[in-house]
C-alpha cells in the first residue's frame, strides 16, 4: 500500500520536526498522528502553514538548546551517590547502569533526564568516583561525577589494605610494631628512626581523634580519607579545627 504524505507539527522523535514532509503509513496517519493533531495532511492550503511551522519549531529548538546549556552547568558541579551491596571483600555485586544514575540525579537532586542521555562506555563495576559523560543535546556535553558507595564499608584500616595500585609509604611492608609505644619511646631517646614512620603516627592520632569526636556526637562516622573530611556531617567536621580540640566531660 503507497504510503501518505503528511506535514508534522509537532516534534516526534525518530520521524521529524515541525515543517517536516514525511511518508508514513496511511493507517498510521489516520489513526495516530491526525487525531492527535501530531500532523496535518499534504495539501495545497496546509503548505502555507509551514512558514509558522518553522517559526515555532525554531523557537522549540532554542528552548531546548538553552535549557540544556544551564543545566550542564549546574549538573557539572554535582556528584551523585550510588550506594551497592558488596561482599565481604568490598567488591560489587552487579554493576551501575545509565538507568541507575539517572534513578540517583532524580531522588537526590530532583533532576529527570533520560537515561539515553547518560553515557557509559560499560557500567560501572567498581567503588570509588568516576568520570561521567553526558549528552544533554546534539550541541551540548558536559560531564559529572559519580560516587559509589558501599552499603557496608570496610573499617578503614582494611580498606586501605585492600586499595590496589596505593602504597602507604612504610619501610616495613604495612606492618605494625606490637610495641609501637615502647619504640616510638626509645627512639626520642637515642634519636634513632622508630620502626613505624610518620604515615603510622599520623594514622594513629587520626583514629583516636575522630573516636573522640564519635563519642563526643554519640554517632557514627564515616571518614573520607581522601578529602580527609567526615562524610556528609558538617557538624562533626567543625571539630576538626584546632580550636575544638578541647577535652569534654562524658556524663556516667
Amino acid at each position: 500500500m503507497p504510503k501518505t504524505e503528511v506535514i508534522l507539527t509537532h516534534n516526534i522523535v525518530g520521524l521529524g520536526g515541525e515543517s517536516d514532509h514525511v511518508k508514513v503509513a496511511p493507517g498510521y496517519a489516520r489513526n495516530y498522528l491526525f487525531p492527535q493533531g501530531l500532523a496535518i495532511p499534504l495539501t495545497a492550503a496546509n503548505k502555507r502553514r509551514i512558514e509558522a511551522l518553522r517559526q515555532r519549531r525554531a523557537e522549540r529548538e532554542a528552548h531546548e538548546f538553552n535549557t540544556m546549556s544551564e543545566l550542564a552547568k549546574s549538573i557539572s558541579k554535582l556528584i551523585a551517590v550510588v550506594t551497592v551491596k558488596t561482599g565481604d571483600d568490598g567488591k560489587m555485586f552487579g554493576s551501575v547502569t545509565s538507568g541507575t544514575i539517572a534513578d540517583a540525579l532524580k531522588n537526590q537532586f530532583d533532576i529527570t533526564l533520560d537515561k539515553k542521555k547518560i553515557h557509559l562506555e560499560h557500567p560501572i563495576k567498581a567503588l570509588g568516583e568516576h568520570e561521567i559523560e553526558l549528552r544533554l543535546h546534539p550541541e551540548v556535553n558536559t560531564s559529572m561525577k559519580v560516587r559509589v558507595d558501599s552499603d557496608h564499608p570496610l573499617p578503614q584500616a582494611e580498606a586501605a589494605a585492600a586499595a590496589p595500585g596505593k602504597d602507604d609509604g612504610r619501610r616495613d611492608g604495612g606492618k605494625v610494631s606490637e610495641n609501637h609505644t615502647a619504640n616510638f619511646i626509645e627512639a626520642m631517646h637515642s634519636r634513632k628512626q622508630p620502626i613505624s614512620d610518620v604515615w603510622s603516627h599520623n594514622r594513629m592520632l587520626e583514629i583516636c581523634h575522630l573516636s573522640n569526636i564519635a563519642m563526643r556526637l554519640g554517632r557514627e562516622l564515616n571518614w573520607d580519607p581522601v578529602k580527609r573530611e567526615i562524610i556528609g556531617d558538617p557538624q562533626a567536621n567543625s571539630f576538626l579545627s584546632r580550636e575544638s580540640r578541647k577535652g569534654f566531660e562524658i556524663e556516667i
